[in-house]
């Protein structure tokens, strides 16, 4: 079809219409020269009227070479333009040999003939030959032609205009060869002549401008279309999703660089790959991808959800590939829902959170009166029973119950009502120092060294000690617990380049599961046998209280560092969207 619009396109051109008509006219001329011949030369006439034929017939030869050479020059500089693009097909309806062939058969069509064998011995026409010739070894070689192509052109295109020059010198020698013959012809014979040159000369300027004007037009083609195609390739390249596209079969036809950061692969592993060899570690998204080929009305379809690398999730939509008005392939998108579905999560969880809030707060409640009037008759029946040791005992162990209780009492208090924090300038590193020494007894008992790795000119913030005190003794808490005997635990400070003061702690000790990681910081989550599981989740809501984050990265085996990120600058307010950050065994950050 666009072969077709192409000859259309030349058969409209005016240039190529008044070329014919210069051709038809200048035949026309030497067809009326003859008519005007007086009859005792009529035998010359006819030889001087073969001679012209001939002639035309010659230049018209001359002009087809001349297209020819432009033929293959185009042809093959598109090949080596796709080459370096890495397309398929070049643009042109012939390829390089074709126009090869073509330009050898008009060279040996010029050496038929009288006046071709005449032509064909001369200088002119041995340096076209010549230039002609290097310039197809340099169309048969793609390193010779990218680096002398153009320059082996224009050398034959400079010998083609001396040969052109010489072809027309030659029809100059056949009408002094008229003249000589038809001395007493009618002067009207040699005006005519003189117009048929005027009008050959004339045909041979029209054609080089065609011919340029054609190469121009072609230039501007090539470019618009090569333009179009890089815009287009850059926005692919630049979107977010990944998007590539298969043929009917299944093979994969192109891919932005999204998808090909998505697989991991370079973009020449996976074109002309088939989608199940590609995506055989997932086969659910085969499965889709393959279930929308399936269907044989064009239509656009949002095919399923999938979880692809780092666990991340993609949604999967699928539209058909129209080529001539019928489906010939699939253009599949997968756009990335990860942090849409953690911010649902998320919200779930603080929707969660403050219905536990609520049911704590009340259980609570109801819990701490009655403790008081049982610690008080309590304390009653000891005193009247002082003298019986074994009550004495039973009621101590009663006690010790009750302060047990009202400690898990004091925690659920704490952690559904949100305490205004008492902001005061706080040197993070004498904090630290003081919580580790609410917990020397412990340290000393398990002989764990402790690494202090403090920054020496660390700035004051804007914080609550006490609430800050209880998160770091809990985590110093967890990670004496966690260490075995002479194991070390360190703690640092330190400012980051995002105005935050960073306290990190890390031990040695057994490390967590993914599963705990994954619920560190949830209510009545834990681990220990006699834990109320809330001491984190409260150390994590005072946290958010003072516009920090916190990380958590563990691995079995391996311990655990805990990273708070704590702002310089910004008031605490209540608490906002924070982001909690979890490592897996891995070491592979995700949020939670």
């Amino acid at each position: 079809m666009k072969a077709e619009a192409t000859k259309e396109r030349i058969g409209r051109s005016p240039i190529l219409r008044i070329l014919l008509i210069g051709f038809a006219a200048l035949l026309i001329l030497v067809a009326f020269l003859g008519q005007f011949s007086i009859s005792h030369i009529e035998s010359i006439r006819a030889e001087i009227s073969n001679l012209e034929k001939q002639y035309a017939s010659y230049l018209e030869s001359t002009f087809d070479l001349r297209k020819a050479l432009d033929q293959a020059y185009f042809e093959a500089r598109a090949s080596a333009i796709a080459r370096s693009a890495r397309i398929d097909a070049p643009p042109f309806k012939n390829n390089p040999k074709r126009a090869k062939d073509n330009l050898l058969d008009q060279m040996n069509t010029l050496g038929q003939g009288s006046i071709g064998q005449r032509l064909t011995s001369t200088d002119e026409w041995n340096r076209l030959k010549t230039d002609i010739t290097d310039f197809l070894v340099a169309v048969d070689n793609p390193e010779i032609y990218e680096l002398q192509g153009s320059d082996l052109y224009n050398r034959a295109f400079s010998s083609f205009q001396d040969y052109l020059k010489r072809v027309i010198a030659e029809h100059d020698r056949i009408a002094n060869y008229s003249k000589q013959l038809q001395a007493e012809a009618q002067k009207v014979i040699a005006s005519f002549t003189f117009i048929c040159v005027i009008l050959g000369a004339a045909v041979a300027g029209l054609a080089i401008y065609g011919i340029r004007q054609r190469l121009i037009e072609l230039a501007r083609s090539h470019r618009a279309v090569y333009e179009a195609r890089e815009f287009t390739r850059n926005i692919l390249n630049g979107m977010v999703d990944a998007l590539f596209t298969l043929d009917s079969e299944g093979n994969i036809t192109s891919t932005n660089e999204s998808f090909n950061r998505l697989l991991g692969r370079s973009k020449e592993d996976i074109i002309g790959a088939h989608y199940s060899d590609l995506l055989n570690g997932n086969s659910k998204l085969a499965a889709l991808i393959g279930e929308a080929l399936s269907v044989a009305e064009p239509q656009n379809r949002y095919s399923g959800r999938v979880e692809l690398a780092d666990k991340r999730r993609f949604d999967v939509f699928s539209s058909p590939f129209i080529a001539d008005g019928a489906k010939n392939g699939l253009i599949v998108s997968l756009i990335d829902v990860t942090e849409v579905e953690r911010a649902q999560e998320e919200l779930r969880r603080r929707r969660e959170l403050a219905k536990i809030g609520q049911m704590t707060a009340q259980v609570a409640h109801e819990i701490k009166n009655p403790l008081g009037g049982i610690k008080l008759n309590l304390s009653y029946l000891k005193r009247k029973f002082a003298a019986d040791a074994e009550a004495v005992e039973i009621a101590d162990e009663i006690a010790a119950g009750i302060d047990r209780l009202n400690l898990t009492v004091s925690e659920l208090n704490q952690f559904a009502r949100q305490r205004d924090l008492q902001l005061q300038p706080v040197d993070l590193n004498k904090l630290l120092d003081q919580q580790l020494a609410l917990v020397a007894d412990r340290i000393q008992q398990k002989r764990i060294e402790i690494i202090k790795d403090y920054q020496e000119d660390l700035p004051s913030g804007m914080f609550d000690p006490n609430e800050l005190g209880k998160v770091f003794i809990n985590f110093l808490i967890n990670s004496i617990e966690a260490c075995e005997l002479r194991t070390a635990i360190t703690v640092s400070t330190a400012t980051d380049n995002s105005n935050h003061l960073v306290v990190k702690i890390i031990d040695e000790g057994c490390g967590m599961s993914e599963e705990t990681l994954e619920k560190l910081f949830e209510p009545f989550y834990t681990t220990k046998p006699t834990g109320t599981g809330l001491g984190m989740a409260i150390a994590k809501k005072i946290i958010d209280q003072h516009n920090g984050s916190v990380e958590v990265r563990s691995a079995p085996g391996v311990g655990t560092e805990v990273t708070v990120y704590l702002p310089l600058v910004e008031e605490p307010q209540p608490i906002q969207e924070a982001s909690v950050a979890l490592v897996s065994q891995k070491h592979s950050t995700f949020d939670v």
